[in-house]
């Protein structure tokens, strides 16, 4: 599938980020550095991957971040511990619900930020069930439930209230909880689809999850944390590429600075049917700032593919980290509210608009002219005063057995009477 219309760039890039840190990802052994770090811990309290250990067989139990044990059982504490600690971070068995899972969800979002015509409100529900094998020898098995909630502040910033429901569990041990990610994201720049867009925020990572298992006492760990993230974006006809990062300062038993980079290509389905709206890629690499000198060892690819399908997202999400690897599939709904605010799906204006006759201004009848209207039909005007009578007799009609007046015999008489 050609990701970017008319050139191959895309699928080029994205097929040769995976191979440039094939070598990081190899050489990145989580055991290698859970072997010096214990190690290294002298007395009874140290750092193992960056989260604090208390033991001693002076001591009725010990812990290891959430991992609490009788001395005793420190072997097989260690083993379980190692799941939770050394392999990725965030202290969750499930990757999905760790910082490299929640930090490719927040860039995940962020571009459907990027993508949207207006910001909108919208809220969205659903699963993904995770298998994880580690080291070829455990295997773990949990389902996370994304949910998320958006608060629109106007067109250009928003607030998502995103979180994770967590059961997992596997090798002896388990797990139970929830953890958030409260997102701010704004529209920096960017005035139209076709030009580029950058998208910017900040983050509040925070976890509450409940371990137990096979020679474990049960226990409650806590993080809390605070983090920011940028991404860009491009259309380019048919297709969208992006490129994003984020990064979180979080504690909870430890210190961890969680990192990760990821592209994004997105192409658009719709031409082919009406059920489909846009395929995404995104590849990424995590890492972990906070490991000092093991930073190398805490290397992670990831892979995350959907599929708009109508008002469904169906995923793919993959994480590969030295001989360890997870694969999550998952279904979320996002519905019609959720796929315009992610700027499809949007009704289009008809090619041509109908022509609407403009409307005279209606003049208020205060200014109204004093004028006979139009449509009044005018006064017959009067007959002029030099036209005769029609029915008056003319002076000169001669009247019947009288003479006319002025003959001859008139004025013979005259003369002679006047001789």
């Amino acid at each position: 599938m050609q990701l970017l219309p008319g050139s191959s760039l895309g699928r080029a890039v994205l097929a040769a980020l995976p191979l440039l840190l094939f070598p990081a990802v190899v050489h990145a052994d989580a055991f290698e550095r859970f072997e010096e770090d214990r190690a290294s811990c002298e007395g009874t309290k140290c750092q193992i991957c960056g989260v604090e250990y208390h033991c001693g067989f002076q001591r009725e139990t010990c812990n290891w971040g959430a991992v609490r044990f009788a001395p005793q059982d420190e072997q097989a504490a260690m083993d379980k511990g190692f799941l939770l600690y050394c392999v990725g971070s965030g202290g969750v068995v499930l990757t999905g619900a760790s910082a490299v899972g929640v930090q490719t969800a927040t860039l995940s979002r962020t571009f459907d930020v990027l993508q949207r015509r207006d910001g909108g409100p919208r809220r969205s529900a659903g699963g993904v069930f995770e298998v994880n094998n580690v080291g070829g020898t455990s295997k773990l098995y949990g389902l996370t439930v994304p949910l998320s909630w958006t608060f629109s502040l106007g067109r250009h910033g928003d607030i998502d209230a995103a979180g994770n429901v967590i059961v997992g569990g596997g090798g002896g041990i388990y797990q139970y909880g929830l953890n958030a990610n409260p997102i701010y994201s704004r529209l920096v720049y960017g005035q139209g689809a076709d030009s580029w867009r950058v998208v910017a925020g900040g983050c509040v990572p925070f976890q509450l999850v409940g371990t137990s298992g096979d020679g474990l006492e049960t226990g409650l760990s806590w993080l809390v944390g605070l983090g920011g993230f940028a991404g860009i974006s491009r259309t380019l006809g048919s297709g969208a590429l992006g490129a994003g990062v984020t990064f979180d300062l979080r504690y909870g038993d430890g210190l961890a600075v969680p990192m990760t980079f990821a592209l994004r290509s997105a192409h658009d389905l719709s031409s082919l049917t009406r059920w489909l709206d846009q395929f995404v890629v995104q590849p990424g690499v995590s890492y972990d700032l906070g490991a000092g000198g093991n930073v190398g060892d805490t290397v992670r690819i990831s892979l995350l593919m959907g599929l708009d399908i109508g008002d469904y997202v169906a995923g793919y999400y993959a994480t590969f980290q030295g001989g360890s690897s997870s694969h999550g599939f998952g279904v979320t709904y996002i519905g019609k509210a959720g796929r315009l605010a992610k700027g499809e799906g949007a009704p289009q204006p008809p090619a041509t608009a109908p022509v609407v006759p403009p409307v005279p201004p209606v003049v208020p009848p205060a200014t109204r002219p004093a004028t006979r209207p139009a449509t009044q039909p005018a006064t017959r005007p009067a007959p002029p005063q030099s036209q005769p009578a029609p029915q008056s007799q003319p002076a000169s009609m001669p009247v019947p057995g009288a003479e006319p007046a002025g003959t001859p015999g008139d004025e013979v008489d005259a003369q002679g009477s006047g001789g």
